[in-house]
């Protein structure tokens, strides 16, 4: 007999029991005993049947809950996968999410469990993962962690270097360091590390990939050089371990700044560049408007941040990313959630189906969430729904609406 079956027969005697007590007591003879034991006998059998109706509850949902949910398992080229194994092609997960390594690199499956995994890497691999409710992933390179909810990014981890790079197609990551340093990278950010260097840029070319097809993993021959090869592509490298990239002689000040900004270095960009910032924004074209806000941003310094990013603003074919840019500003440099909510919603009205559209849905949905307020959060939900489907939010919007009785 098992034990459910046990205490639902101690159940089923004990409430006989009770019956035949009340049977008794309605009858023309009652039982010969006094009535306050006859009181204290009728409340024994009713607590017995509470405690034992309690258990026949806690039982029923130890036995007939679901199962633990099992864990993912993977595949690659050559079959089922299996821990502990280098694999050198593409590894897809059971939940949809894939790593997929670039030319000479290899991802090693560590562990998996029902909500996600822990992969290490060596080398350049692409990396989506599935969002699903509590997804839990972590992928290693070196002595740094990547901790994954869902999202897309692209990340390297060069041994030989000691490097570390990120860039970030969706969602947001928080990356972990050695010294228990931590730093959250989000869409449109890119990172590189190279010793106790950590340098935030945007993503507009990976960190870690030059244009002339260079590996920024071998050592640089000059900072200069590389400077002016970062300058000339218009995108982010990974900063080489000489000392900080120099302007060529003949060069302007304008051009240094932009020099530095562009190699990652953000620091010395704005300081080069902070004393003449008016004149700055003033004469700069649409891209370097950008630039000059991103450096002010990565300073943390919100006021030049603002003045580049809304002049950034007047040219129509960057003016989503900086209306996006003075939503992350007013979040994350001013900590003010009203004027995020202005600045993110504008990006939305003047962009509907932009490139950073599903982003900016996804940050005021988060914002709604944050102050209470369920019926702009079940508006944001749907439409963050029909922009990214599959996007980070995607399980919070849905779950959020299924609450309202709106199921999508």
């Amino acid at each position: 007999m098992t034990p459910l079956e046990r205490l639902m027969k101690e159940v089923a005697a004990t409430q006989r029991e009770v019956l035949a007590q009340r049977r008794r007591e309605s009858g023309w003879q009652r039982p010969r005993v006094r009535p306050a034991a006859a009181g204290r006998r009728r409340t024994r059998l009713a607590w017995s049947t509470v405690a034992l109706a309690g258990a026949v509850a806690v039982v029923l949902m130890l036995v007939m809950r679901p199962g633990e949910a099992p864990s993912l398992t993977f595949r690659s080229s050559a079959g089922q996968g299996t821990l502990g194994r280098a694999y050198r092609d593409a590894v897809v997960f059971s939940d949809g999410s894939q790593l997929a390594p670039a030319a000479g690199a290899a991802v090693d499956v560590v562990k998996v469990g029902p909500a996600g995994a822990e992969v290490r890497i060596d080398g350049t691999v692409e990396v989506d993962i599935h969002h699903r409710d509590e997804t839990s992933w972590r992928v290693l390179g070196g002595p740094y962690a990547v901790v994954v909810t869902g999202t897309r990014f692209r990340v390297q981890w060069s041994a030989t270097e000691a490097t570390f790079a990120l860039t970030m197609r969706e969602g947001a990551v928080r990356v972990e360091g050695p010294d228990e340093r931590t730093l959250a990278v989000a869409a449109g950010q890119s990172l590189a590390i190279r010793g106790s260097s950590w340098r935030v840029g945007p993503a507009e070319q990976p960190p870690g990939d030059r244009a002339d097809g260079t590996d920024v993993t071998a050592p640089a021959a000059a900072a200069s050089r590389a400077a002016e090869a970062t300058s000339a592509a218009g995108g982010a490298s990974l900063p080489s371990a000489a000392p900080e990239p120099t302007i060529p002689a003949g060069a302007s000040a304008a051009a240094s700044w932009e020099s530095l900004a562009r190699a990652g270095d953000f620091a010395g960009a704005y300081r080069l560049a902070r004393p003449r910032w008016q004149q700055l924004c003033g004469r700069a074209p649409g891209d370097e408007l950008l630039l000059l806000g991103d450096t002010a941003r990565f300073a943390r310094d919100a006021d030049r941040a603002d003045i580049a990013y809304g002049r950034a603003s007047a040219h129509r074919e960057i003016a989503e990313r900086a209306l996006f840019a003075r939503g992350l500003v007013a979040l994350d440099l001013r900590a003010d959630a009203g004027a995020a909510v202005t600045w993110f919603g504008r990006a939305l009205r003047a962009f509907p189906r932009g490139r950073l559209a599903a982003d900016a849905s996804g940050r005021l949905l988060e914002l709604a969430l944050a102050r209470g307020d369920r019926v702009a959060a079940a508006r944001e939900a749907r439409r963050y729904l029909g922009l990214a489907p599959d996007g980070p939010h995607a399980g919070e919007a849905r779950r959020l609406l299924s609450e309202a009785g709106d199921r999508r």
